[in-house]
Formats: structure tokens, sequence, C-alpha cells
């Protein structure tokens, strides 16, 4: 097959210099129930208590700081539940089930500068800091004010409402109930600290779940600092609840790929419509929510659908996105038993490499080849174009008439199911190049 990629001249976004950024759950802070690595389905979550992760390893390190720059989530289902302990004498009050002491906020602050990252905080906005449904929030000001020379950007809740489905607590908190908790806090903020919200979450198909954006924004008298939003295109075996159970074949397929632009418009229609001056974030994405499928999240095939969510999204104006997670469960781009990288760590590594700030357009003739244009990083090329066969028999010759490849990383897989990637990196100086079945490259361009 043939194909004719055109790449646009007009700069449609500018994402942040840190678009793509990385978690790390508040479950694995703080010592909390987390996905199991082995389990079966049943009616509950798949969950166990793990060991609080340790942020002072030296090869975690070293692998985050090729991740830089970036942001570093601390947030999850269980930062709804964490009591900040500033004195050992103070014991958490009802309905909390972790402790954050001052002495881990430390380690996390001092983790998040060896890797050359910049923390987002997700706060607890969860039933236990709630009176009669009304948010407290003196104990996220106690924080904020502990931490605000070093974290500068705090998340009000993770998924509202989402504890209903997690923990069967039924606190259900409108839309209208949620800002003005953000109104409450944002007001108490100094000026240079950003506040995201509202959080919300997407799952595939059905679309926003136990949604609050709507009325959240109507109900707000200034735009959000932040409009985020979470989205997972499948769901893995650990949870009854799948509306899309998890397959290998959802990470290459047109159908699944697209998916996201629906609820995308939708979040990028509240923006322009209500908040223009919001920045529009995803914070928080992964292959399979509940953890990642095993055998598939970690493995070659996932990269497609990440490289190709992180190229849409950029075009649909988002400035960051947010990876669950740096390491850990099936959907780690770190192994948390070996520390080895996982294959979609390269691919992030290798975007970070190429694609810069600077959007543009680009498109194909060919419906298999699924192409996205940056600027380049790299000084001494105008265009990084990242192009991505999904056809999964079919080559692809595909030739760039506006400008010559001078560099180019081609990523290919002999098992795509493995987690063993090869990338082939070369220089040269040609127009068309061609592209192996489910295989993708990033091409460092000069115009013509």
């Amino acid at each position: 097959m043939n194909a004719i990629v055109n790449i646009g001249t007009e700069i449609i976004n500018r994402v942040d210099p840190h678009y793509v950024s990385f978690a790390i759950d508040t479950a694995q802070i703080v010592g909390g129930k987390w996905w199991a690595p082995n389990f079966r389905f049943n009616i509950k979550p798949a969950t166990k208590k793990v060991d609080p992760i340790d942020l002072h390893n030296k090869k975690l390190i070293q692998l985050a700081r090729q991740l830089s720059p970036a942001y570093l989530r601390i947030g999850g289902s269980d930062a709804d539940f964490v009591y900040y302990q500033f004195t050992k004498e103070e014991n958490a009050p009802p309905l909390y089930k972790h402790i954050l002491t001052k002495e881990r906020i430390d380690e996390i602050i001092t983790f998040a500068e060896a890797c050359g990252m910049e923390i987002i905080f997700n706060l607890n906005a969860g039933p236990a800091n709630r009176k009669k449904k009304k948010f407290i929030d003196k104990n996220a000001l106690e924080l904020i004010q502990y931490a605000s020379e070093k974290i500068r950007v705090w998340e009000l809740g993770n998924e509202i409402n989402g504890f209903i489905a997690m923990h069967g607590l039924q606190h259900r908190i409108s839309g209208k109930q949620y800002a003005h908790d953000y109104a409450q806090l944002k007001n108490k903020l100094d000026p240079h600290l950003q506040l995201i919200g509202p959080s919300c979450l997407f799952w595939p198909r059905i679309g926003e779940v136990f949604g609050i954006t709507k009325k959240f924004i109507k109900n707000l008298q200034t735009p959000p600092d932040i409009l985020s939003w979470h989205y997972y295109p499948q769901q893995s075996n650990r949870f009854f609840g799948r509306v899309r159970p998890a397959r290998y074949y959802k990470s290459y397929k047109k159908r699944y790929l697209n998916d996201v632009q629906r609820w995308a418009k939708k979040m990028r229609k509240f923006q322009t419509d209500s908040t223009p001056t919001s920045q529009l974030w995803m914070t928080e994405t992964g292959h399979a929510m509940f953890g990642g499928q095993q055998k598939h999240s970690n493995r070659y095939i996932a990269g497609i659908w990440w490289l190709d969510l992180l190229g849409t999204l950029a075009r649909m104006h988002h400035q960051v996105v947010i990876r669950q997670t740096l390491i850990g469960s099936d959907y780690g781009i770190i192994d948390d038993h070996t520390l080895e990288p996982n294959p979609d760590y390269h691919n992030s590594l290798l975007w970070k490499e190429c694609m810069g700030t600077k959007v543009f357009q680009a498109n194909s003739d060919n419906p298999y080849l699924r192409v996205y244009a940056h600027s380049s990083n790299i000084k001494t090329h105008d265009i990084a174009l990242l192009a991505i066969n999904i056809h999964k028999k079919q080559t692809i010759n595909l030739k760039i008439p506006q400008g010559m490849i001078k560099k180019y990383y081609h990523c290919s897989a002999k098992n795509i199911r493995g987690k063993k990637i090869d990338i082939n990196e070369e220089t040269c100086h040609q127009q068309t190049f061609t592209l192996p079945p489910l295989s993708y490259a990033f091409f460092l361009i000069k115009k013509i």
C-alpha cells in the first residue's frame, strides 16, 4: 500500500513542555490496596495491601530522570482517604484509611527533585473531609501551607464520586457542590498555585461516570485553572463492572483508537463554551483501567495505543497527559519487580526526544496510516513526524512531499505481544519510507 503524508504549516496547538507526564498512585505512597498481580475475576476489585514504594531507589530515580521534564502526579482512588499528619501526636479522624506523614511528604518532594519532575498532588476531597457533604478544607490547607514552595499544582479530589463504585460509600457529590468546594479552596490559595478540577472519569462506550463536569462549570464564577478528565480505552479483568474488556487487538484497531476523540470533543466543547482560559489536561490514563491487563498492557502492542493517544490529544488542544503509572501493576512503564523498562518507557523517551511543543495538522490518504506532526525538539530539524501503521498484515510505503527525512527511529517487534521492542535508528536523506505492519516510526524532517 502507498500513502502520501501532508503536513500543514499552521500551528494548531501548543503543548506544555511537560506534555508527557507520569503518576505514582497514592496507594503506592501510603501502602494502601493496590492492583494484585495475580487475580481471579469476582465481584470485588482484585486488590491487595502493598508496602510503600521505595522513593530512595537509585535505579528508579535514574530511570525516571530520563523522562524529565515531566509532572509527577501523586494521586488515585486512595487519595480521597488520606489524612495529612504533621505531628506524631495526631490521630486520623474516622473514615480516613491512611496517614501521610510530614516525613513521607518530604520524601516525595526529594524524589521528584532528583528526577527533575514537578509534583501534582491529588488532595483528599472524599467523605472523610466532608460534613453534610460540604468540603472541610482545614487538613488540605495545612498540607498546602507546608509544601507550597515545592508543589505548585494541586488537584481537588480523584474522580469525584468514584469512591461509590470502589468502596460502596454513598456520599454522592453534585457538580454544584463541587464547584463550591473548588471556589472555596481556590480563593484561599496564593495566586502562583494552580488548582485542577474536576478530574472526572470517562468510561469507554458510556462516557462520563457520575457526571458532574457540566454543572461544575455552570456553577463556577471564574474558570478553573485546569479543566481535567480521566480516560481508559478498556478495562482489565480485575473488576466486575467492565463495559469494554481488555483485548490486545483493541490497541491498534481504528474503532477503538478513535473512541477517545468522542469524549475529548465533549471536554473541549465544555472548555471553549464556558472556560476558554482554562488549560485542558488528561490527568490520568492507562492502557486498561484497574491496573492494566496482564500480558497486554506492558507489551509492545500497547505502545501503538499510547503513542496514538498522545498524538490525538495534542491535536485536540490538550496541554498535558499523565500516564498511570510510572511504576507498578500491568500498566506501569517500569516493572516494579525487576525495575526494567517496559516498551512504553522507551516510547515515552522517543516522544520526548523528537516531538516538540508546537502541533501541526498532518494527514494521510491511507486510512491505515496515522500521522502526527510537531515541531522538532532537535534544532537541526524542522518537523518531527510520528507515523503508525495500524494494518495487521500490509506494509505501507509512505511519501512526504513537503520534506526530506534526515533521521528516523523505526520501532517494531517480532512478537507484538511480547515485551521486546526493536528500535532502529538511522541517519538518511530521503522522502519515502517503508513501514511494516503494526510498526511505527519517528521521523526528523527538514522542510523542502
